[in-house]
């Protein structure tokens, strides 16, 4: 066997990712810039697994329910949970909370007819700051410290589609196979990103939210989404559709039997 020696390389590139360090030096000034540089690097790795590996979605919780139970009111509970948004970042809702979606006593226009109930994760700076709470001879009230807050706000249907590839959701006709929902790479998600978590109905006639939450929706993170959005679904069809099969037969083969005694017998 003879082999031929190449004359060309083969092409190779190289790009950068968006994961950056610091490379520390003695004598150097180190400035914030570069700490928070060398801080973000570990965390940037695990954002990197966290947005491939779950996607963007609801991880556990943040249920919707009525404040009333037995219908009626403006009033929808968000319970807490986890989710994950389109940057890889935790989002935690640490309390149950509640939205007043009634309208507004001097507004001319009605409620809209369907809102949408989404949250997103945003920091202590770009939270609303209280004026009188900077003092840094307090340390309770330190403003060096930046701490994670959720917004949970309702939004109308044109709201909702304005936002495009800025909020997670499913859409109606969401198909994809378990396994492409395990391995597709997850969209990079640009400035805010935001979590349908469902929709509510409401109807000022009738008083407020008219029937329970509809979350068909609420996009959940991959292993859930693969699990029960996708496998177990179709297995439970399956099983269903096999059921019913089971039982028409079933009645079929009463009639058949049925017919057979009313059939008068043959003389030979």
């Amino acid at each position: 066997m003879t082999t031929t020696e190449r004359t060309h390389a083969l092409p190779e590139t190289t790009k950068p990712t968006t994961i950056e360090a610091v490379t520390f030096r003695d004598g150097m000034i180190v400035t914030a810039d570069d700490l928070d540089a060398a801080m973000r690097y570990p965390t940037s790795l695990l954002l990197t697994v966290f947005r491939a590996f779950f996607g963007c979605g609801v991880v556990c919780g943040l249920e919707l329910r009525l404040k009333q139970p037995t219908g009626g009111g403006w009033v929808l509970c968000i319970d807490r949970g986890v989710a994950v948004d389109g940057h890889g970042h935790p989002i935690e809702l640490c309390a149950a909370v509640e939205l007043d979606l009634s309208p507004e006593a001097c507004a001319c226009e009605p409620p809209p007819d369907k809102v949408g109930i989404a949250v997103r994760r945003i920091t202590s700076d770009q939270a609303p700051h209280d004026a009188c709470t900077c003092d840094l001879d307090e340390p309770r009230f330190d403003c060096r410290r930046v701490r994670d807050h959720v917004v949970v706000k309702a939004f109308t249907e044109p709201e909702l589609e304005a936002l495009g590839d800025r909020i997670c959701r499913r859409t109606a006709d969401d198909k994809t196979p378990v396994c492409t929902v395990l391995t597709a790479c997850s969209p990079d998600a640009c400035g805010e990103s935001w979590i349908l978590l469902g929709c509510v109905t409401l109807d000022k006639d009738k008083g407020g939210i008219v029937g329970p939450p509809d979350t068909s929706g609420r996009k959940w993170v991959k292993p859930v989404e693969a699990l029960c959005g996708g496998l177990v679904d179709r297995l439970v069809d399956g099983i269903t559709s096999l059921e019913n099969t089971a039982t028409d037969l079933s009645k079929l083969s009463d009639r058949v039997a049925a017919l057979e005694k009313q059939q008068p017998p043959v003389n030979p």
